[in-house]
């Protein structure tokens, strides 16, 4: 049984992640009509969310080698008495955008009473007994797939992440990332074209982000469980996991550049339908 839970998760997960559609939102659904959720961690989400790290980071090997050398080079020049902010290169500017970006997410840590810290706070409003809340950030994702898709028909100048961006998009991956119903990396990508961002680097940018996060939250959850896993399908969920995240991203890439994002925002919009329907009902039966 844990062998089948461990592919059916380590699937939904890495494609729900990398496509715009929202993994916490489909997470939110599944456990709504299950009645499964208990508000205890699984080992087993921690390991899939580790494994798509790792299937991210595969596919942007190279920028990441890039951008650690950025890092070492950049306390070399501060070391050397030479000011590392001056001028900085293409790829170190990208590297403070990922560095700053990610300072907001230790808002998430802030204490926040009996539900631990503020993304258990937000987390819990995923898993209230209602669909109606995942309905609203559904529909939120699937607007700002269209809102980036005006912005990309402009084909206005195009720039890399500069500090400003980088902090807006910082608060908006703290906000999603706990929020069920909006896409981490499809917020991330959609704000960074509207801010003028150009899509190739906005989407590096969500990327870079998402491992980052996904280490530290796969951790976290690993650490914090209560349901464990065997080994073998706990090894079974982040290699298969990694490879299905791989080659999603690939697709994400060409969908990208042919720039027909317009069927995500279309899915949204009717998966919010449902969820505001079903909500609606809820509240009622309640």
């Amino acid at each position: 049984m844990w062998f089948l839970t461990a592919i059916f998760q380590a699937v939904a997960q890495a494609v729900t992640w990398v496509l715009p559609v929202s993994e916490s939102g489909h997470s939110a659904i599944f456990h709504d009509f299950s009645g499964r959720f208990s508000g205890n961690g699984s080992e087993l989400t921690g390991l899939v969310h580790i494994g798509i790290a790792l299937g991210i980071f595969l596919v942007f090997i190279k920028l990441f080698v890039r951008l650690f050398g950025e890092f070492i080079a950049f306390f070399k020049d501060a070391f050397a008495k030479q000011n590392p902010f001056v001028n900085p290169g293409g790829v170190r500017r990208f590297m403070f955008g990922t560095v700053l970006g990610f300072l907001p997410m230790v808002l998430l840590l802030v204490p926040a009473g009996k539900y631990g810290n503020v993304y258990g706070l937000f987390r819990s409003m995923g898993y209230n007994g209602t669909l109606l809340d995942e309905g609203v950030f559904f529909a939120l994702t699937g607007g700002l797939i269209l809102l980036a898709l005006l912005q990309m028909k402009k084909h206005g100048p195009q720039k890399n992440v500069d500090w400003y961006a980088a902090l807006i998009l910082g608060f908006a991956a703290a906000f999603s990332l706990p929020i069920a119903g909006l896409s981490y990396m499809g917020v991330l990508f959609c704000l960074g074209v509207m801010m003028g961002v150009a899509r190739k680097i906005s989407y590096r940018f969500a990327a870079v982000s998402s491992v980052l996060t996904l280490l530290v939250l796969g951790v976290v959850e690993i650490c914090t469980c209560v349901t464990y896993v065997n080994i073998i399908a706990g090894i079974l969920a982040v290699v298969l996991s990694a490879a299905v995240t791989y080659f999603m991203v690939k697709l994400m890439l060409w969908i990208l550049h042919e720039g027909k994002l317009k069927v995500f925002a279309y899915y949204d919009f009717a998966l919010a339908g449902v969820c505001v329907v079903v909500g609606i009902f809820e509240l009622i039966l309640r």
